[in-house]
């Protein structure tokens, strides 16, 4: 089997159908379909149940008796475990693929590209609870090679549009159980054994509902898993990129500090702002637009920290150069990651 597709659903009902039917409209590759349902208690699993008796050759579904939890991701785990593909994409339930051509125009890059460990492409965001107009997930368009800082940076890429190579996913190490998001995580993995290539492809569709996993939360609570998730990498990244983790950090947690002063929680801000400066003490190199120092600074002047701040210490805080996965065969088996 050359391509394991995996969907994922909780409480899809509206949506699982059109996210299946974009799976069975692929062509030009063999391809499995695994559809999951995390115990919806909408009717998610008999719209995937009468899927899966229409088309009973490609569609196989995982039903288990309980919530398997942690964000879908042991849900996702299960479908890995089951799973025969050589190559492996991941699909949430209410996403969709938009373009026949998505799979088999990204595993003859990957068949083409052996130093290569993921591919993705550019989607659609949708936007169903506002008039605001669909848009391009990414823009403007991305390097075709991502690296390490580009990985820290944000996530850029869209959970609906990546292929993996089967020895990425399979098996999950057990610290991807522990960091909030369910995808981000995966491309660091990917960084591990290879390179991440973004093809010029528009071929999905994200669907922005503000009843997702994470886009639902209010800002305090998703600052606070953008946190969380930069805390726990800690040990998990190459020591090359230790620097930038730490810094990321530091903006994550004065982004946090904003959302507290957006509700009047002064004393929360300054908690938050004290621990990003000493994770990231103040770095007057970084004061051009965009590099998030100004706003500490701001942030911090409203809040009145009442402690000095230190100088930035070149030795500890300066990163590295971007380093590379090199190695025999198609990856690099570097075991630490994102």
């Amino acid at each position: 089997m050359r391509v394991s597709v995996l969907v994922t659903a909780y409480e899809h009902q509206a949506y699982v159908g059109r996210a299946i039917e974009g799976v069975l409209q692929q062509t030009g590759v063999p391809f499995e379909l695994i559809v999951g349902d995390d115990c919806s208690s909408d009717d998610t699993r008999s719209v995937v149940a009468d899927l899966a008796r229409r088309h009973p050759d490609t569609v196989r579904v995982h039903f288990p008796d309980t919530n398997r939890g942690r964000g879908g991701k042991v849900l996702f785990s299960d479908l890995v475990g089951l799973s025969r593909g050589e190559y492996i994409a991941g699909l949430d339930g209410d996403d969709y693929w938009n373009s026949p051509e998505k799979l088999r125009t990204q595993v003859a890059h990957l068949d083409r590209h052996p130093e290569c460990a993921m591919v993705f492409h550019n989607v659609i965001r949708t936007f169903e609870d506002d008039a605001r107009p669909d848009e391009l997930y990414l823009t403007p368009t991305p390097a075709r090679r991502l690296g390490w800082q580009d990985l820290l940076r944000s996530n850029p890429v869209p959970a609906c549009s990546p292929l993996f190579r089967r020895e990425v996913l399979d098996p999950l190490p057990p610290w991807y159980f522990e960091l909030p998001w369910g995808d981000w995580p995966l491309y660091f993995l990917a960084a591990q054994h290879g390179e991440i290539d973004y093809l010029p492809g528009v071929w999905g569709v994200f669907r922005f509902h503000g009843r997702g996993l994470y886009s639902g939360l209010p800002d305090v609570a998703r600052r606070r898993s953008e946190v969380e998730f930069f805390r726990r990498l800690e040990g998990v990244l190459p020591p090359a990129v230790e620097a930038d983790r730490r810094r990321r950090l530091a903006l994550a947690l004065s982004r946090l500090a904003a959302a507290h002063l957006a509700l009047g929680e002064r004393r929360a801000a300054r908690t938050a702002l004290a621990d990003s400066f000493r994770v990231w003490p103040p770095d007057p190199r970084r004061l051009r637009r965009g590099e998030g120092e100004r706003a500490r600074l701001y942030r911090w002047a409203r809040t009145r920290l009442p402690f000095p701040l230190p100088a930035v210490d070149d030795r500890r805080a300066t990163p590295r150069a971007d380093p590379r996965p090199t190695g025999r065969g198609t990856a690099a088996r570097t075991r630490s990651p994102r």
